[in-house]
């Protein structure tokens, strides 16, 4: 049951990307910033241990908000998960990399998230098992870019990045690869009298710029012969009505929103007797019969209204309707081109 619940609460993290990190002094004020940004949209929410009665605040939060993703930040011992899991905490959040703790909160079904900065720090805490590493104080050592040429030689840890990053950086941040984005004072500092609409406002502004990054990605290519074409999940969204389709409708035992291929590959000029070739984000590639991409391809982009992460075979999965079983399908479908090979 444990593990179930990690993976669960790691694919709802994924769904949220920004995570609201409240540290304050007063914990009746801690506690009213949680639930005004809960109220405000936001799905995930971290309260640092260092808070006057965090773990009481958390239970609370878990009772009443139980679609919400909770955690405790600034965990530095085995006590401190071991009271986050009893408050109903999904996940676990460290300044610092101890592979003991991580072993411990794993064990204990937590998502564990340890602080690290330098490539050590970080290969050390991946191979202790840590579910992300969040790349901590990330400003401090040039921010966005800094992640950049971390994903060089480390493009395989899904990165939080916390510390100092401000609203209008995020996009910055998701374009430089961040997987979740931990908003402090962007969010909390200097805020109005009126709390809960000034916090209505910043995670607006942090929702926003979310979704204009998950828009405007390019999620698909479409090359034919030397032409390409780059599509986003705008485009997908923009596509007639008659080309979107629930997934179960045509795949059994799936679900989620789909669209299908048949209008993108005659829009590329592919023709229904050609042989294309797909090819998946990490590298995967498979030859395929453009009649059954014709009559049978769906593209699924998102389940429960949250985009299809990279866990759940995302951002584009591909399925066949009867291909040669009904779970005809190919993981995180990001190129289509013809000819093949």
């Amino acid at each position: 049951m444990t593990e179930a619940r990690r993976v669960e609460t790691q694919q709802a993290l994924r769904a949220a990307v920004v995570v609201g990190v409240i540290r304050d002094g007063d914990g009746a004020r801690a506690e009213r910033i949680a639930r005004g940004l809960l109220e405000a949209g936001l799905q995930a929410v971290e309260i640092t241990a260092t808070t006057p009665d965090a773990f009481e605040i958390l239970a609370r939060l878990a009772t009443d908000y139980p679609q919400a993703v909770l955690g405790i930040g600034t965990a530095r011992t085995v006590a401190h998960l071991e009271a986050a899991e009893a408050a109903k905490a999904g996940f676990v959040v460290s300044p610092h990399t101890d592979p003991h703790l991580i072993r411990a909160g794993r064990s204990l079904g937590l998502v564990v998230i340890p602080g690290a900065l330098t490539p050590t720090e970080i290969v050390t805490a991946t191979e202790a098992g840590a579910d992300l590493v969040k790349v901590f104080p990330v400003a401090a050592v040039g921010g966005a870019a800094y992640l950049r040429y971390l994903r060089g030689p480390l493009p395989d840890p899904d990165y939080w990045v916390s510390g100092q990053v401000a609203l209008a950086e995020i996009g910055d941040y998701l374009a430089a690869g961040a997987t979740l984005i931990g908003l402090t004072s962007a969010l909390t500092a200097d805020l109005d009298q009126d709390l809960e609409a000034d916090l209505r406002r910043r995670v607006d502004t942090a929702t926003r710029a979310v979704d204009d990054h998950r828009e405007g990605a390019a999620l698909l290519t479409i090359a034919v012969h030397d032409r390409t074409v780059e599509l986003g999940m705008k485009a997908l969204r923009h596509l007639p009505d008659a080309e979107h389709t629930r997934l179960d409708a045509l795949v059994p035992g799936r679900h989620g929103h789909a669209v299908r291929l048949r209008v993108l590959l005659k829009s590329a000029g592919i023709p229904a007797d050609a042989t294309v070739q797909l090819t998946s984000h990490d590298g995967f590639a498979r030859a395929v019969p453009a009649q059954a991409l014709y009559e049978g391809g769906v593209l699924h982009y998102a389940t429960d209204g949250h985009p299809l992460g990279r866990d759940q075979g995302g951002p584009l999965r591909l399925y066949i309707a009867q291909g040669t079983d009904q779970c005809d399908n190919m993981k995180g479908l990001s190129r289509i081109s013809w000819p093949s090979g």
